[in-house]
C-alpha cells in the first residue's frame, strides 16, 4: 500500500516511539531481573547458610544429648542389663527409632527391639570408637529397609572408649528440619552427602532410593543438569548451582553444613522470583503502547502540517513531468516550502521557453536562437550544441542526398565531425551507401552481361538481406536463361534431325521464359498438327486411294496445304471417273464417259479415255454396217 507523507512521518515516529520504548523496556526489564536475581541469590546464599547452622546446631543438640547419656555411670558399667533398664525410657524421649550399645568388637545390643547387629565395619562406629562423637548419613536400615540416621557416642571409663552408645534415628528427620525451610511459595530446600547423595528432599522417593546426583550426571538421569550445575561449582563451595528442570529454570544456594561433610541446597523456582517483573513488564507494554498511539496522532497531525504544501508542490510536479507546464506556482508561504515553490515556478518558466525551443527545433526550425541564462544554464548551452548538430547533420545529409540523386554513389559523410548518435547517423548513412554500391557493382556487369548474351560465371552470394534477394534473383535468371537455351538447343537439334514429336520441358522454367518455351511447343504443335494430317492424305494417295476432302479449318500456308491436297483429291476424281469408265469398257459398255472437268494431266487422262471410248463406239458402228460381201471394202484399221 503507498503511503502518503504524513502517514510516512506518523509510521516513522511510531517505529521510533516503538522501538525507544522496546529498547527502555527490554532494558528496564532485563535489568531489573539482573537485579532482582543478584538479590534474590545472595538472600538465599544467606539463608541457606542459616539454614546450614540451624541443620548443624541441631545435630549438635542430638549429639550432646546423647553424649549425656553416654556419660551415665550406669551407661559406663558395660553390664548390658544395667543398660537396657537405664536406657529403654530414653528412646521414646529422645525421639528414636531404638538406642543400642555396641561393644568394641562391633556387636550391638538394641534396647527396644531386642536385635543385634554386627556394625563393626560401620564408619560411624570406628569414629565413636576413635572417641569422635557422630553421625552418619541417610541410611537404608538392615533391619526396617527404611531411610534411617545413625547418631554414635563414645562410652568413656576413665580415658578408654569401652563402648558407643548408638541411637537410630528415621530418616524423615532431615525432612522435618528442610521441609519447614525454603523462601517464597514453591521455596524448598534439601541436603546432600559428601558423595551427593540426597539425605533430604521434598520428593521422599529419591531420599528412599538413595538418589546420587553425579550418579545421574554419569547415566543422563533426570538430576543430570544439576549435577552439572553442582559439578562446576565444586563439592563443599559455598555459591549458586542453578540448572533446568522440567522446563523450569530453578535457583540453588548451596553451602556447607558446618562441623559435617554435607551440604544443603535452598532452591526456588526463578518464574515465582521475576513474578514481580512480568508484572512490571506488563505495565511498560501497556504505558508504552499508550505512548506509541498518542504518539502517533500527534505526528498524523504535524505530517498533516508539513505535507499539505508539499503535496501541492507534487502536485504541480506531476502536472510539470507530463508536460503541463500551464500551472499556478503563486504561494503565501514565507518559509523553505514556499521558497521551494517560488524556485519551481522559475524552473517552470525556463522549461516553458526551452519547451517552445524544443518545439521548433522538432518543427524542424533549426533558426531557433537559443540564449544561455547564466555559465551554469547546461540544458541551454546542449540544446544550443543541439541545434549546431542538427544544421551540420541537415547539411551533411544534403551533400549525400545530392550526390546519391546525381549517381556520384561513391560519395561519403564526414562522419568524424560528429559525435555520438550523430556520428552513428552518418556511419549509417555510409554503410548505407557502402551496401547499396557493393552489390550494385557486381549486379550492374552482370545485367550488362546478360544484355550482351556473355557467358554468365555463377556468383559467390555473401550479401544479406534484400541485397541477397538482389544477387539471388541474377542467379535465378541466369538458372532460367542457361535452361531456356539448353531447351531452345535440344528443340533445335530435334528439329533438324526431323524429331518433330520432341517438346521442351517447362517443368525447369517459371513465368515468361516458361511461356516462351511452352509458345515453341504449341508451335510445333501448331505445324506438326496439319503436316501429319497432309501426310496421312499423301500416304493414302500414294496407295492408290482416293480420301475424303479435308474439311478443318486452317489459317495461312496450312490453308493453302489444304487447298492443294483437295485441289490433288479433285484431280484423282477424274481417275476415279476413268477407271469407271474403263470398268464399263470391259464388259462391253462403251458409253461411259468422263464427264467431270479436270486440269493438267488429269485433264488429259480423261480426254484420252473418252477418246478410247468414242473410237471404240465409233469401230463397232462401222462393223455393224459391214457385209460378209463388205470385208474386202473395210478400211485401214490402223487409220482407225
Amino acid at each position: 500500500m503507498k503511503l502518503n507523507l504524513a502517514r510516512k512521518i506518523a509510521l516513522f515516529f511510531g517505529i521510533l516511539i516503538v522501538i525507544v520504548s522496546s529498547v527502555l523496556g527490554v532494558v528496564a526489564i532485563q535489568l531489573s531481573s539482573s537485579a532482582l536475581l543478584k538479590q534474590q541469590e545472595d538472600m538465599m546464599l544467606n539463608y541457606a547458610d542459616e539454614t546450614a547452622n540451624y541443620v548443624s546446631a541441631t545435630m549438635d543438640k542430638n549429639l550432646s544429648i546423647l553424649n549425656e547419656v553416654a556419660e551415665r555411670a550406669r551407661t559406663k558399667t558395660m553390664d548390658w542389663p544395667t543398660q537396657k533398664e537405664s536406657l529403654t525410657p530414653d528412646v521414646e524421649r529422645l525421639g528414636y527409632l531404638d538406642m543400642a550399645v555396641v561393644t568394641p568388637d562391633g556387636k550391638a545390643n538394641y534396647v527396644a527391639s531386642g536385635e543385634t547387629a554386627d556394625l563393626a565395619d560401620r564408619e560411624y562406629i570406628k569414629k565413636a570408637l576413635a572417641g569422635q562423637a557422630n553421625v552418619s548419613g541417610v541410611l537404608i536400615s538392615k533391619v526396617t529397609g527404611k531411610p534411617v540416621i545413625m547418631e554414635a557416642a563414645p562410652i568413656t571409663s576413665g580415658s578408654s572408649v569401652v563402648g558407643v552408645l548408638l541411637g537410630r534415628r528415621d530418616g524423615a528427620f532431615l525432612n522435618t528440619i528442610t521441609d519447614a525451610q525454603g523462601i517464597g511459595k514453591r521455596g524448598y530446600a534439601f541436603i546432600l552427602g559428601a558423595d551427593t547423595t540426597l539425605y533430604a528432599h521434598p520428593n521422599k522417593d529419591l531420599v528412599l532410593n538413595q538418589a546420587n546426583v553425579f550418579k545421574d550426571l554419569e547415566e543422563g538421569g533426570t538430576l543430570a543438569s544439576f549435577g552439572k550445575s553442582l559439578q562446576a561449582l565444586g563439592i563443599g563451595n559455598r555459591g549458586m548451582a542453578n540448572y533446568e528442570l522440567n522446563g523450569d529454570k530453578r535457583l540453588t544456594a548451596i553451602t556447607q553444613i558446618p562441623e559435617t561433610d554435607w551440604m544443603i541446597g535452598v532452591g526456588n523456582y526463578e518464574e515465582d522470583v521475576l513474578a514481580g517483573i512480568h508484572t512490571l513488564r506488563n505495565t511498560l507494554i501497556a504505558i508504552a503502547f499508550a505512548v506509541v498511539v498518542i504518539g502517533i496522532f500527534v505526528a498524523l497531525f504535524l505530517g498533516g502540517r508539513i505535507s499539505k504544501p508539499i503535496r501541492h508542490l507534487k502536485d504541480i510536479a506531476n502536472k510539470v513531468a507530463l508536460g503541463d507546464v500551464d500551472v499556478d506556482t503563486h504561494t503565501d508561504l514565507k518559509d523553505e516550502v514556499g521558497e521551494l515553490v517560488v524556485a519551481f515556478g522559475g524552473m517552470v518558466e525556463n522549461i516553458k521557453a526551452q519547451a517552445e525551443a524544443a518545439g521548433r527545433i522538432a518543427a524542424g526550425d533549426l533558426a531557433v536562437d537559443i540564449k544561455a541564462r547564466s555559465d551554469k544554464d547546461v540544458l541551454a548551452f546542449s540544446m544550443i550544441s543541439v541545434v549546431e548538430t542538427l544544421r551540420n547533420l541537415v547539411s551533411e545529409a544534403e551533400v549525400l542526398t545530392e550526390a546519391a540523386v546525381e549517381g556520384r554513389l561513391s560519395t561519403r559523410g564526414d562522419a568524424e565531425a560528429f559525435q555520438g548518435g550523430y556520428r552513428q547517423i552518418i556511419d549509417g548513412f555510409n554503410n548505407t551507401l557502402d551496401a547499396i554500391v557493393e552489390p550494385l557493382n557486381v549486379a550492374l556487369p552482370y545485367i550488362e552481361k546478360m544484355a550482351a548474351g556473355d557467358n554468365l560465371e555463377e556468383i559467390e552470394n555473401n550479401f544479406k538481406g534484400e541485397y541477397a534477394v538482389l544477387i539471388s534473383n541474377l542467379l535465378l535468371v541466369r538458372e532460367s536463361l542457361y535452361t531456356l537455351l539448353g531447351e531452345s538447343g535440344k528443340l533445335t537439334e530435334a528439329a533438324a534431325e526431323g524429331e518433330l514429336s520432341y517438346r521442351a520441358d517447362i517443368s525447369k522454367l517459371k513465368g515468361g521464359y516458361a511461356q516462351i518455351v511452352s509458345g515453341i511447343n504449341d508451335t510445333l504443335d501448331s505445324l506438326i498438327n496439319p503436316l501429319n494430317v497432309a501426310a496421312g492424305y499423301i500416304e493414302q494417295i500414294g496407295r492408290g486411294e482416293i480420301p475424303e476432302k479435308i474439311n478443318d479449318e486452317y489459317k495461312g500456308d496450312f490453308d493453302n496445304i489444304k487447298n492443294s491436297i483437295n485441289s490433288c483429291i479433285d484431280g484423282l476424281g477424274g481417275l476415279v471417273e476413268g477407271k469407271e469408265a474403263l470398268g464399263k469398257m470391259s464388259y462391253n459398255d462403251y458409253s461411259a464417259k468422263v464427264n467431270g472437268t479436270y486440269m493438267g494431266i488429269y485433264a488429259e487422262i480423261a480426254k484420252s479415255v473418252n477418246m478410247v471410248s468414242d473410237r471404240i463406239l465409233h469401230t463397232i458402228d462401222i462393223l455393224g454396217n459391214i457385209s460378209v460381201g463388205d470385208l474386202k471394202d473395210l478400211p485401214d484399221l490402223k487409220a482407225i
